[in-house]
């Protein structure tokens, strides 16, 4: 009996260890503390007609928008849980500065700071967020002039169609074809967006549009980078806008 007692013992003891094991793999956390700073820039294009739409005005504006923009800068503020809060610079090229609040959700993949931030030391299929279907690809090493870094990588690449009843508010007659091509690189240890390419073509009868946009990490208090030319960050907006649809799209299959 006491041999079967102490078997026992040990195999709980054992199941336990296990479980802890289990638990310590799929929690996520933030890889970054207060005081860390990540600046980034955007390039971006795009290039849109139409037969009956007049999109001059509104893209004027945007890219009048965009070459004010010298860069981004994101500070971490505050750390709990899984929560990062973090306040976001824009500073214009006259010299001015926008700052706001900012929070992201390394878990739940919740806040405005979106795909800028991902949970530390994810790997190969695991999920970027828990409640979304998208996961990491590969984990690989880059070499940057500072030397190399761990990251995780991410290729996304989706077609749909978007119908003419979800169009309706846009006064475009559907459907719209889109497909998307986005590309995004964290850093393992951080969970800090480090680059990202993002291509949209959209074709239509009323509506041919293409767009692209490249963001890129040029500094940051962790380590060295090389620096980039870029410019906006209003049209991550439109980026995420379009993968959170294909996103949509795909879970409702």
């Amino acid at each position: 009996m006491k041999n079967t007692t102490k078997i026992s013992a040990i195999a709980i003891i054992l199941i336990c260890i296990a479980s802890l094991g289990l638990v310590s793999c799929q929690s996520r956390q933030p890889g970054v503390i207060v005081g860390d700073t990540f600046k980034y820039t955007f390039n971006f294009e795009i290039n849109a007609t139409s037969s009956q739409l007049d999109f001059s005005n509104l893209f004027d504006s945007l890219t009048t928008i965009v070459r004010d923009i010298d860069w981004i800068q994101v500070r971490i503020t505050q750390v709990f849980g899984t929560t990062v809060t973090a306040q976001t610079t824009i500073q214009f090229k006259n010299g001015t500065q926008q700052s706001n609040t900012q929070t992201a959700d390394v878990a739940a993949g919740e806040g405005e700071l979106g795909m800028f931030l991902i949970a530390a030391n994810l790997g190969p299929n695991d999920k970027i967020y828990t409640n979304a279907d998208a996961v990491i690809n590969s984990t690989e090493t880059r070499t940057y002039t500072s030397g190399t870094r761990e990251v995780n990588c991410q290729t996304l690449n989706m077609s749909f169609t978007v119908s003419q009843e979800e169009l309706a508010d846009f006064n475009i007659t559907g459907p719209l074809q889109m497909s998307n091509l986005q590309q995004t690189y964290w850093d393992k240890q951080t969970g800090a967006l480090i680059e990202m390419s993002y291509s949209m073509v959209s074709r239509s009868e009323l509506l041919n549009a293409d767009i692209c946009l490249d963001v890129e990490l040029i500094e940051t208090s962790l380590y060295a980078i090389p620096e980039y030319s870029g410019l906006t960050y209003l049209v991550i907006i439109l980026a995420a806008s379009s993968v959170a649809l294909g996103f949509a799209k795909v879970n409702k299959k």
